[in-house]
């Protein structure tokens, strides 16, 4: 006796036989086949007969990538087929021979060689597996899987790039282990070159990224994504990689950057930080604070850069792994592997919010990056301002803070009635009006520019404006001082032989020579300005002698005067 029925629904097709004592089963959709020998679930019935089920699945052809795990690795791998289950109202036994089930392959599939996998839900997450599965035949339009025992069943594109990448993680994580990397140097050495190797490798993935979409692989010590796009960007469109414990957002246009050809990368590399053994501190810890890391380590890198500046600052966003107490700061820090020695630094890298767990950092240039937690600031807590209370900053900080803004307002309040009295004097025609008037006016100018507050790591760009604008301003201020001391010179000294100096060559020394200071500044290294906290040249490059050098030759000049 045989009793068989099917039915359609929304998300797939059913059809269902009962079987008293028949051994063979057969069973047609209309882009699937189910072959088996109900034997051994027979075997597993003591009494009745046996009902098996076949349910295919339609519409997911718009599911993009699912996880796929192979010896201890995850990776994400497209579909190839719909999706089809067999279930039975006997228990889940091993099935000898398998059963073949038959799939046609969507029609957009462009899949070199093919997976016939399981799922697996006796792990959680719930992820797909070929243990048990195989194929046992392929052509141009079908695939027949053959598996061992009943579950829901598809096919999945084995993506030659993700096979190529795992197996390098797998050679690369294999030799961290190697007795040689017992000395603690030789093994961050050993992690330095890992993350390396992972880096490099992770841009073979660039061209399926681009087809697929966004790729993963995980291991049980660290998780990479790649995602790719054409040369020709939106301007606006961001770059955004999530893993459970980070976020790394970029502009597109910063990924590409110089490159003119070809697939735009970026992928991200997130390592345990508990397992990795890069817990070391800050190096050239002067200070010795202490620091310790508190955060997976996320490595970034793009198609078109290696190492190096950005075009755009890269935002970090990293989940704490440890609970921070009120006396400990977050500290972005990226890690420096050279000839001097290894370990996290902070140049180039900053805090820029807090909130609870949560740690925005933003870079600007890419390595290996994570989050310290600080028991005392690096390098003074002017870098915490927006995310942490002006309460915690030491009493003479927030002091000296309140001197200069009540100073600077007074001096603006001055500086402008003295130029609105230079204003009403100007039918006198003295020269030492003018020059007093454009004094007065570039340092009106440059301290209303002083003043104003804002965030500086978000607007970067906008930082570098107004710090090449201050050092103009300022120049132009000492330009002016100097030339009024040429002025009273030529009155005092030279009063029977001299003439006063002539107005066009005043706006020419007063605007002109600064200007000229600033461009080839700018022009020789543009990131000479921006600093950490402030909006200014940079001290530590050296470059603030562009302003320091020509004060001191017109304080030397009017000295000797």
């Amino acid at each position: 006796m045989r009793l068989s029925h099917g039915y359609d629904t929304d998300i797939g097709r059913h059809r269902s036989i009962s079987r008293p004592g028949d051994v063979a089963v057969s069973i047609f959709t209309t882009n699937n086949s189910l072959e088996m020998n109900s034997t051994d679930i027979d075997a597993e019935a003591n009494l009745g007969g046996i009902s098996i089920a076949f349910i295919t699945y339609t519409g997911v052809s718009k599911i993009q990538n699912i996880s796929f795990a192979g010896n201890d690795v995850q990776s994400s791998l497209p579909l190839v087929s719909n999706i089809a289950t067999v279930i039975s109202n006997r228990s889940q036994c091993l099935l000898s021979p398998n059963l073949n089930v038959t799939f046609r392959k969507n029609e957009n599939s462009k899949a070199e060689a093919v997976l016939c996998v399981r799922l697996n839900n006796k792990i959680y997450p719930v992820v797909w597996t070929n243990d048990g599965c195989q194929q046992s035949h392929e052509n141009e339009t079908r695939v027949i899987c053959s598996c061992n025992q009943l579950s829901t069943f598809a096919v999945l594109e084995d993506v030659k790039s993700v096979k190529t990448v795992t197996e390098i993680l797998e050679t690369s994580s294999s030799n961290l282990n190697t007795p040689e990397n017992g000395n603690k140097t030789k093994k961050l050495k050993a992690i330095t070159n890992f993350l390396k190797n992972v880096e490099n490798a992770s841009h073979l993935m660039a061209a399926d990224a681009l087809r697929l979409g966004e790729m993963k692989i995980k291991t049980n010590i660290l998780e990479l994504t790649v995602q790719a796009s054409p040369i020709e960007i939106d301007e606006k469109a961001i770059a955004q990689l999530t893993t459970a414990t980070t976020k790394t957002m970029l502009p597109w246009i910063a990924v590409k950057g110089s490159q003119t050809s070809g697939i735009v990368s970026i992928a991200t590399i997130v390592l345990n930080g508990t397992v990795s053994g890069m817990d070391v501190g800050l190096e050239g810890n002067k200070e010795a604070i202490k620091a310790s890391l508190s955060t997976d380590i996320l490595t970034v890198t793009i198609s078109s850069l290696k190492r190096g500046a950005l075009k755009k600052p890269v935002m970090l966003t990293f989940i704490l792994q440890q609970t921070r107490f009120s006396d400990q700061l977050p500290v972005c820090v990226y890690w420096e592997s050279n000839e001097n020695g290894t370990g996290w630094q902070t140049e180039g890298c900053f805090l820029k919010s807090v909130n609870g767990s949560l740690v925005v950092c933003q870079c600007e240039h890419l390595t290996s990056f994570a989050v310290l937690l600080a028991t005392t600031p690096i390098p003074s807590r002017k870098q915490y301002r927006k995310v942490i209370n002006l309460a915690e900053l030491p009493a003479d900080e927030k002091n000296l803070e309140k001197i200069t803004y009540v100073g600077t307002a007074l001096s603006l309040v001055c500086l402008l009635l003295s130029l609105i009295a230079f204003f009403f004097c100007r039918s006198t025609d003295n020269v030492r009006i003018t020059i007093h008037t454009h004094l007065s006016l570039t340092l009106f100018l440059a301290e209303i520019l002083f003043i104003i507050d804002f965030d500086k790591r978000a607007h970067w760009d906008l930082c570098k404006a107004v710090a090449i604008i201050l050092h103009y301003l300022f120049l132009a201020c000492f330009v002016w001082m100097f030339l009024e001391g040429v002025q009273l010179y030529l009155m005092v000294v030279k009063v029977f032989h001299s003439r006063s100096l002539r107005r066009k060559y005043l706006y020419l020394c007063g605007y002109a020579a600064p200007l000229v200071i600033v461009a080839v500044t700018a022009a020789v290294n543009l990131q000479a300005y921006g600093t950490e906290n402030h909006c200014w040249l940079s001290l530590e490059s050296g470059y603030i002698w562009a302003f320091l050098g020509p004060v001191c030759v017109i304080l030397g000049v009017r000295s000797t005067s």
